[in-house]
């Protein structure tokens, strides 16, 4: 954890001594981090000086183009002063590093729940051969997994000598850490929050529950694992509740990633607006390909998702500075039919592509999706009759996996969706849109479908955003809103299409559509809360005064602050470990020793042997599936059955 976080620290100060954005800096760093490791290990072996040395020159590149734009150094007293905005999120990003690292060691066991054995024998796999993927749970075969956080967690491994325990929970709480720190990096310097409520947003939004969560925390409910499984066939975990659970899958390690290069692209905004046309065009296509090809090594599933989040956006961003800059503005009309024509069009654009990534096809089939019956079937056949012109099958309905129900929908996402529901009401221009918005919300919810609700206030969000465009202003700070905005109208189209389409999934029957709410509300979930806050933010200005007293406003946070954790910090007493036997204790050993006396010990000295194959008695799905060749560092020869099962379609 030292070296770690020695390093966020260095790269950030270095940022701030060259008038650079630090926390934007250390991340592109970090993020090179196993590109780095495949280059070097493959010409000069993987050390920790040769990947320093490189780290340094990639800096001083981006600082000599900084500078040759005009920016200058600043001195030690600057730093400490004048640019503690800029190193405050490399603080915070630190600081909950070592929270997270703390609480990891508070249930460092490796149980029998989720698939921590399976993340650990992947993570083992690729720290042992980092430019080599080897199927750990399958001896011979080639590891068909996304390798991105592994291979940078194989790196740290190496550079800091740790072993692959350690590594493993190293590697959860830097997830946790950035997700914490780009979150307070939205809220401070791009919506002007202070320091405390940007800080108390964000880890609410990392460490918060769904509303269920709130429920199950108010019953004092001691099944903790309900939250995640609100909503029927599907999976529907928030960040927090992975957190718990301690898998270390790359929807988990990947929670960060899309918001840090988005962070990232607010921050080339300016330059980009400089450029012309087709100058501007070109570098947006050359950001997009780079996100798209890391979210395609990190983790393939949210590919559609990142895709349409960017498209939104880019539609949105273009439109507003063409607006700025010509007289004659656009009608609403097209405004509203080239946001909602970037939703509609990006998945048919993306499909094959994701089909072969996720290898759901054989070569040359079609991707098959299904169609969801929610009632009415106007879409589905409007959705058929595009796939049929790309040549894309699309299944009948699936009565086994139905449309989430409004009310359970809500015990998710109620949270984000009322603030944003009630912001909008506020925010109308007179009281007939007030009273139409508030129409329309009801019915959504009355209908008893999610679709219809989420659809609702996807429009509502869209029309504001049209009519900020059509307001054309041109402050910086209503431009960071709007861009905030964006990203919620994006989160929320993410979350509705689930409700319209899934990829066939290999489990099948009712959790067909499993994977693909899973991946979309894993991804959806930050961006959303974050859009959530802006507009509580903007709809607090149109409040009387006494309902904008500091003295409630704080209060009102605490509360909210503490429901939401409530189910986070109660729940911890169901997960923290009571009993450690076996040393060292972070290693996880003493669950396995006492349900199956001496196998600690024989995991430990398997350890200090060479590596070799294990064959081993086979346990069912999530439980001790080749537990002593998992955790001695060694291959099995066949592993847990649903992970074969997926790996050879059988």
């Amino acid at each position: 954890m030292v070296v770690i976080t020695s390093l966020i620290l260095a790269l950030g100060v270095l940022a701030v001594m060259f008038g650079l954005p630090a926390l934007e800096l250390a991340v592109v760093l970090v993020l090179l981090t196993p590109v780095l490791g495949a280059l070097l290990g493959s010409l000069v072996g993987v050390g920790w000086y040769t990947y320093l040395i490189t780290l340094l020159l990639l800096s001083f590149v981006v600082i000599s183009l900084q500078r040759w734009q005009g920016n200058t150094r600043c001195s030690i007293r600057e730093v400490m002063h004048r640019r503690r905005s800029e190193l405050l999120p490399v603080l915070v990003w630190i600081g909950g590093v070592v929270v997270a690292y703390t609480l990891c060691h508070l249930w460092p066991d490796f149980v029998s729940i989720g698939e921590r054995l399976r993340d650990y024998a992947l993570l083992s796999s690729v720290v042992q051969h980092p430019l080599e993927a080897r199927e750990p749970w399958m001896s011979g075969a080639v590891l068909n997994y996304y390798l991105y956080w592994y291979r940078f967690g194989a790196m740290v491994s190496h550079l800091a000598g740790l072993e692959v325990w350690q590594t493993y929970h190293l590697l959860q709480s830097v997830t946790m850490g950035l997700y914490v720190a780009v979150f307070f990096r939205f809220l401070t310097r791009h919506l002007n929050f202070s320091v405390a409520a940007a800080l108390g947003c964000a880890v609410l939004i990392a460490f918060g529950s769904n509303v269920a969560g709130v429920v199950s925390y108010a019953t004092q409910n001691s099944n903790w694992w309900g939250p995640s499984r609100v909503i029927p066939g599907t999976i529907n975990e928030f960040p927090a509740w992975s957190f718990l659970l301690g898998d270390l899958h790359p929807h988990f390690l990947n929670l960060p990633l899309l918001p840090a290069l988005v962070l990232l692209g607010m921050q080339l905004l300016p330059f980009l607006n400089r450029q012309s046309v087709w100058v501007r065009l070109g570098l947006w296509g050359s950001f997009v390909a780079l996100v798209a090809a890391w979210t395609f090594a990190a983790n393939a599933w949210e590919l559609p998702f990142t895709l349409m989040t960017l498209a939104v956006v880019l539609v949105g961003v273009e439109l507003q500075r063409h607006l700025l800059k010509h007289t004659n503005p656009v009608g609403a009309p097209a405004a509203v039919a080239a946001l909602v024509g970037c939703f509609l069009g990006l998945w048919v654009v993306t499909a094959l592509f994701w089909a072969q990534s996720r290898n759901i096809t054989p070569p040359g089939d079609p991707l098959r999706f299904v169609t969801l019956p929610f009632g009415s079937q106007t879409i589905s056949e409007v959705v058929i009759w595009i796939a049929g012109i790309f040549h894309l099958r699309i299944e009948p309905p699936v009565e086994a996996a139905i449309g989430s129900p409004a009310r359970l929908f809500l015990m998710h996402w109620g949270l984000p969706l009322g603030l944003i529901s009630i912001s909008l009401v506020i925010l109308s221009r007179d009281w007939v849109e007030r009273v139409g918005k508030v129409l329309a919300l009801v019915f959504g919810y009355l209908s008893g479908a999610a679709l219809l609700l989420a659809g609702f206030i996807g429009i509502l969000q869209g029309w504001r955003i049209v009519e900020q465009l059509r307001r054309r202003d041109n402050d910086d700070r209503v431009g960071a809103v709007f861009f905030i905005e964006l990203l919620g109208l994006a989160a929320t189209l993410g979350i509705i299409f689930p409700e319209i389409l899934f990829v066939d999934d290999p489990y099948g029957g009712p959790d067909e559509r499993m994977n693909t709410v899973f991946k979309f509300y894993s991804a959806a979930w930050g961006f959303l809360h974050l859009a959530a806050f802006a507009l509580v933010a903007e709809a607090m200005k149109r409040l009387p005064q006494v309902l904008r007293s500091a003295a409630l406003l704080r209060c009102a946070g605490v509360v909210a602050v503490a429901a939401f954790l409530g189910f986070f910090l109660s729940s911890m007493k169901y997960r923290v470990g009571t009993e450690f036997t076996i040393k060292p204790y972070a290693q996880g050993l003493s669950s396995i020793e006492k349900q199956f006396p001496g196998a600690g010990a024989v995991i430990q000295q398997l350890e200090k042997m060479p590596r070799g194959v294990v064959l081993e008695a086979q346990g069912g799905a999530y439980n001790f599936s080749s537990m002593v060749g998992t955790l001695s560092g060694n291959e099995s020869f066949l592993g847990w059955a649903n992970h074969v099962n997926l790996l050879t379609r059988k």
